[in-house]
C-alpha cells in the first residue's frame, strides 16, 4: 500500500484481486496479533480494514519517509479495541520511526516483531495506545526519598516530552508549588491543580502557612478528584489517572518535606492508586485486629505504629488511601477487602482536619488528625505537641483494640 491522490469519479472500493488481497492482509495481521496475544477484540478492525484501506490509499496525503512533513493528514482512531488496526496500518505504509524530538530514526514505526508481541509488557504495539505512559519515570526505593513536589514536577516534565500540550504556571510561585493547568484538546478543559503546603509539616512557617482545613474543603467539592500520594512512585502512578482524564478536574496535594520512596518489593504495588486506596502492608495472615488509614507522608508513620504494634503481637494492615473519590466508586467488594467490616478497630491519620474521616473508621474506630489550627516551630516539635507519632498512633489503635474486644 502506498498514499494515493485523491480521486475523481466513483468512491467505491473495487474488487480486483489486488485490493482484495490487501484488505485480507490487514485483517489477517490483526486477527494474529490479537490471537497470539490471547487479548483484545478482532471484530472491530476486520470489519472496518476495508474502509481503513480506501482512507489510506485514496485520501490520507502523507510520505511514510517523511512523517514529521507539517502538511501531513492525520489519522486519529480513538477506538482503543481497534489499535491492532492502527499498528497493521503503520507496519503496511512502512511508516519511519521518529523520537520524542521528532527525529527520523530510519527504521519502521512498526515492525513485525513489534506486531508480534502486541499487548505485552513493553510492546511498541499496546492495547490502547497511550504514548505519554511510556514517558512516566519509576522511583527506586530511597529512605531519604524525594520530596512530593520534587517528584510530581520531574514527572511532569517528563510529560511535557510528549505531551506538547501540557502548560505549567503559578504566578511568582512556580519554583514553589509548580502548579500547572493541562489543556487536553480544542474546545475541552482539563484542570489540575497542584498544592504543594499540604499539612504542618511546613513547620516554622506557622498557622497560616498550615493548611489543615483545605483537604476537607477540597473533598466537598463535587466532582473533583483529590489525590493526595505518600512517595514518589504513588505520584507517578497519580498522574498516570489524571494525564488520561478529559473532562474531570483533580488536585495533586504533594508535601513540601521529603518523602521516603519505600521498596516495592516488600509492600504493595503503587498501581493501586488508580483504586483510590490500597492494602500496602498487611498482617502475616490476612487478619489483621486493627486497620491503619493514611494519606500522603502519614503513611510513613502508619508503617513505624505497624511495627510497634506487631512487637507488641497485634496485626496492623496499613491501608493507602491518596484519593477518597476513587475508592468510594470502587465496587462494595473491592471496598470491603481493603477495609474489612468486620475489622472495627480502625484508625485513620492525616495531618488536616478530621472531617470526613469518619465514614471510614466507623463507631469503633478514632481519627488521629488536627483539632485546631497549626504552630510555628520545627517539624518534629510540631509532631510530637499534634500527635502525629508512632507512640501516639500505635496508643490510639491499642484502646481501639481494646474497646473491641470489651464490647464484644
Amino acid at each position: 500500500m502506498r498514499a494515493g491522490e485523491v480521486p475523481s469519479g466513483r468512491l467505491a472500493l473495487s474488487n480486483n484481486d489486488l485490493e482484495t488481497l490487501s484488505v485480507n492482509t490487514i485483517r489477517t495481521l490483526c486477527m494474529d496479533a490479537i490471537q497470539a496475544a490471547n487479548s483484545g477484540h478482532p471484530g472491530t478492525p476486520m470489519g472496518i480494514a476495508p474502509v481503513a484501506y480506501t482512507l489510506w490509499q485514496r485520501f490520507l496525503r502523507f510520505d511514510p519517509a517523511d512523517p514529521i512533513w507539517p502538511n501531513r493528514d492525520r489519522f486519529v482512531l480513538s477506538e482503543g479495541h481497534a489499535s491492532a488496526l492502527l499498528w497493521s496500518l503503520l507496519h503496511l505504509t512502512g511508516v519511519q520511526a521518529v523520537d520524542p524530538a521528532y527525529q527520523v530514526l530510519g527504521r519502521p514505526a512498526v515492525s513485525l516483531d513489534d506486531l508480534r508481541t502486541f499487548r505485552q509488557l513493553g510492546s511498541h504495539c499496546p492495547g490502547h495506545p497511550e504514548d505519554w505512559q511510556s514517558a512516566l519515570p519509576t522511583f527506586a526505593a530511597d529512605p531519604k526519598g524525594i520530596a512530593g513536589r520534587d517528584s510530581s514536577g520531574q514527572v511532569l516534565n517528563a510529560l511535557a516530552q510528549v505531551v506538547p500540550w501540557v502548560f505549567g504556571g503559578s504566578a511568582d510561585l512556580s519554583p514553589s508549588t509548580k502548579t500547572h493547568l493541562t489543556f487536553s484538546g480544542a474546545g475541552d478543559f482539563q484542570a489540575t491543580d497542584r498544592s504543594t503546603h499540604d499539612s504542618i509539616g511546613v513547620g516554622e512557617d506557622g498557622p497560616t502557612h498550615q493548611p489543615v482545613e483545605q483537604l476537607a474543603s477540597l473533598r466537598a467539592m463535587p466532582g473533583l478528584l483529590v489525590f493526595r500520594p505518600a512517595d514518589a512512585n504513588e505520584v507517578v502512578e497519580t498522574w498516570r489517572v489524571v494525564a488520561a482524564l478529559r473532562h474531570e478536574p483533580a488536585v495533586l496535594v504533594l508535601s513540601r518535606q521529603a518523602l521516603p520512596t519505600l521498596d516495592r518489593s516488600e509492600v504493595g504495588a503503587a498501581s493501586g492508586v488508580a483504586r483510590g486506596a490500597y492494602v500496602l502492608v498487611d498482617a502475616a495472615d490476612g487478619r489483621p485486629a486493627v486497620v491503619l488509614l493514611a494519606t500522603g507522608s502519614e503513611v510513613q508513620l502508619a508503617l513505624a505504629a505497624r511495627d510497634e504494634l506487631a512487637a507488641e503481637c497485634l496485626a496492623a494492615r496499613v491501608v493507602s488511601m491518596p484519593c477518597w473519590e476513587l475508592f468510594d466508586r470502587q465496587p462494595k467488594e473491592y471496598r470491603d477487602s481493603v477495609i474489612p467490616p468486620g475489622v472495627r478497630a480502625r484508625v485513620a491519620i492525616e495531618q488536616a482536619a478530621t472531617l470526613g474521616w469518619d465514614r471510614y473508621v466507623g463507631d469503633g474506630g478514632a481519627v488521629v488528625g488536627m483539632h485546631t489550627f497549626g504552630a510555628s516551630a520545627p517539624l518534629k516539635q510540631l509532631l510530637t505537641k499534634f500527635g502525629f507519632t508512632p507512640e501516639k498512633v500505635t496508643q490510639v489503635a491499642r484502646e481501639c483494640v481494646d474497646a473491641g474486644r470489651e464490647q464484644g
